[in-house]
C-alpha cells in the first residue's frame, strides 16, 4: 500500500488509506526496512531508498490482484484531503482513480487540481493536469457537447489567453459556443462569452467586448449561479471602465461583490475589491485606493494568489505615479514585470513595459522609455493586443515631439488627424500624453502638430465627460 502512494510516503495518507481498506499499517516492517537501509525516515513519513524496491512492490500488488483496490484506497484518502481544501492534491487522487479503473471519479479531483495550480501561478504544472483530464475525457468517449468536455475547452481557452494566443483563443471560443445549444450548456456559454469579450477588448473592439459581456450576463442569469453572476458582472464592469463609463462600471462591480460575498467566493471577492480600488484610482481617490490595494495584496499573499498579488502591485505602481512617488512606482512596476515574466503572461509583460515606459517619460529618461515601449510593442504584436496601440503611439509621440522629430510625430498622429477614433479608449493617461506632446510641439515651433494634439485632447476631454455624465 505504501509503495502505491509513491516513493515518498506521508504517514497520514498511508494510515488513512490502510484504514479505508481495513488494513493494519505494518509499522514493524517499516522499522525493519529502515534498519536494513531500504527506507529512510522523513519529517512527514518515510522514503523508499531505491525506485527498484517500489517497482517490486508494485509488481507484487498486481500479482496478488490488489493493484486496483490499493489505488482505490489511496484515491479516497487523497480525495478527502482535496475536499478539505488541499485542491492541489487532486492530480494525485485523479491518477489513483485512473489506475483503479474508475475514470469518471478521476474527473473532479483533476479539475480541482488544475484550477488550483493555475491560480497560484504554476502554469506548466496546471497545463499538464489539464492535458491528463482531457485524456480521461477521450477514454470515456465523452461527446463534444458534454458539459464536462465544454468546461475543459474553457480551460484551454484560458491558457491560450494567458500565453497571448488571442486569435487561437477566439477561434476555440467560437467553435465551442456553436456546441452550446441546450440549457445545460448555459454555464459554459457564459464562461466562453467572457473570453470572447476579453479577446475583443484585446483586439481594440470595445463595442463587441461590451456586447459579449452583456450576452454572457444574460446566459448567467439563467443559471442562477452566484459565482457566474459575479464573474459576468465583473467582466462587464471592466469593459465599461475601458469605455469611460465609470458610474455604470461601478454599479456592475458592486453587484459582482454582492454575489461573491453571498456565495462565499473569497478569492473572487478579492479580485473584485482590487477592481474597486482601480475605480477609486480612476476617480482620483488615491488614499482609499491605497488602503484597499495594500489589504488585498496582503490577503492575496496569504491565500497564495500570485496573479492577484501581481495585479495589486501593478495598481500600487499606478497610485505611486498619481502621487508622484516615482521611485516607488519604478519598484512596483519592476516587481510586477518579474512576476508576469515568471507566469509567462504576455499581456502582463506588455502592460509592465508600457507602465515603465510611461514612468521613464516622466523622468526624462527617453532612451529607457524607447526600450520599454519597443518591448511592449513586441509583446503586443505577439498576442494581437491592438488595445495597446493608442498608448504606444501617444507615448512615442511625446518622445518624438520632445526630440523635435517632426516627420515621426506626424506619422504617429496619422490615426488622429480628423477626430478622436471611435475605437480608441477614453483614458486619462492618453489625455496626459496628448497635452504633454502639444506642449513639446509648441516649444519646438511644431505648430501644426501642436494644433492636432490640442484638438484631439479637446475631443478626448469631451468623450471622458460624456462617458462619466451620460
Amino acid at each position: 500500500m505504501a509503495a502505491i502512494l509513491g516513493r515518498r510516503v506521508d504517514h497520514q495518507e498511508w494510515h488513512r488509506a490502510c484504514e479505508i481498506l481495513a488494513i493494519t499499517p505494518p509499522t514493524r516492517v517499516v522499522t525493519a526496512l529502515v534498519e536494513r537501509g531500504m527506507v529512510e525516515l522523513s519529517d512527514q513519513g518515510f522514503v523508499f531508498a531505491h525506485p527498484l524496491l517500489v517497482e517490486s512492490l508494485h509488481r507484487q500488488s498486481r500479482e496478488h490482484h490488489r493493484w486496483k483496490a490499493y489505488h482505490r484506497g489511496c484515491a479516497i484518502a487523497l480525495e478527502e484531503r482535496v475536499r478539505g481544501g488541499a485542491r492541489q492534491m487532486g492530480h494525485r487522487a485523479g491518477e489513483h482513480w485512473i489506475h483503479a479503473g474508475e475514470l469518471e471519479r478521476a474527473l473532479f479531483p483533476l479539475a480541482e487540481a488544475e484550477e488550483q495550480l493555475f491560480s497560484v501561478g504554476q502554469t506548466q504544472e496546471a497545463l499538464a493536469v489539464l492535458e491528463r483530464l482531457r485524456q480521461v475525457l477521450d477514454l470515456l468517449e465523452m461527446a463534444q457537447d458534454h458539459p464536462l468536455r465544454l468546461r475543459s475547452e474553457v480551460r484551454v481557452v484560458q491558457y491560450d489567453w494567458v500565453a497571448g494566443r488571442s486569435r487561437e483563443a477566439m477561434d476555440r471560443v467560437q467553435t465551442a459556443l456553436a456546441r452550446c445549444t441546450r440549457p445545460e450548456h448555459d454555464a459554459c456559454a457564459a464562461r466562453l462569452l467572457r473570453f470572447a469579450s476579453l479577446c475583443h477588448a484585446r483586439f481594440g473592439d470595445l463595442q463587441s467586448a461590451e456586447e459579449c459581456a452583456r450576452r454572457g450576463l444574460e446566459k448567467t442569469r439563467a443559471t442562477r449561479d452566484l459565482f457566474l453572476l459575479g464573474d459576468a458582472h465583473s467582466r462587464l464592469s471592466r469593459v465599461l471602465l475601458l469605455l469611460g463609463r465609470r458610474d455604470e462600471s461601478e454599479d456592475h462591480l458592486r453587484e459582482a461583490i454582492r454575489h461573491y460575498q453571498e456565495g462565499g467566493f473569497i478569492k473572487d471577492y478579492l479580485w473584485a475589491t482590487m477592481d474597486l480600488a482601480w475605480l477609486e484610482v480612476d476617480k482620483g481617490v488615491t488614499e482609499s485606493a491605497l488602503r484597499t490595494l495594500e489589504a488585498t495584496r496582503r490577503e492575496a499573499q496569504r491565500q497564495g494568489m500570485l496573479r492577484l498579488e501581481s495585479n495589486c502591485i501593478n495598481a500600487l505602481g499606478t497610485v505611486a505615479i498619481a502621487e508622484e512617488r516615482y521611485q516607488d512606482a519604478r519598484d512596483f512596476f519592476r516587481q510586477f514585470l518579474r512576476i508576469e515574466t515568471d507566469l509567462e503572461d504576455i499581456e502582463g509583460q506588455a502592460v509592465a513595459n508600457i507602465n515603465l515606459g510611461n514612468l521613464a517619460i516622466r523622468l526624462d529618461h527617453d532612451e529607457e522609455a524607447h526600450a520599454h515601449l519597443d518591448r511592449a510593442a513586441a509583446f503586443a504584436s505577439q498576442a494581437s493586443l491592438r488595445s495597446f496601440e493608442f498608448h504606444l503611439r501617444l507615448f512615442r509621440l511625446v518622445l518624438a515631439t520632445r526630440a523635435d522629430h517632426e516627420a515621426e510625430a506626424l506619422e504617429l498622429l496619422s490615426p488622429f488627424l480628423d477626430q478622436w477614433p471611435v475605437d480608441a479608449p477614453t483614458d486619462e493617461e492618453l489625455l496626459w500624453a496628448l497635452e504633454l506632446a502639444a506642449d513639446h510641439a509648441r516649444h519646438r515651433d511644431l505648430a501644426s502638430i501642436a494644433r492636432i494634439c490640442d484638438a484631439r485632447a479637446d475631443d478626448l476631454r469631451r468623450a471622458l465627460h460624456q462617458a462619466r455624465h451620460p
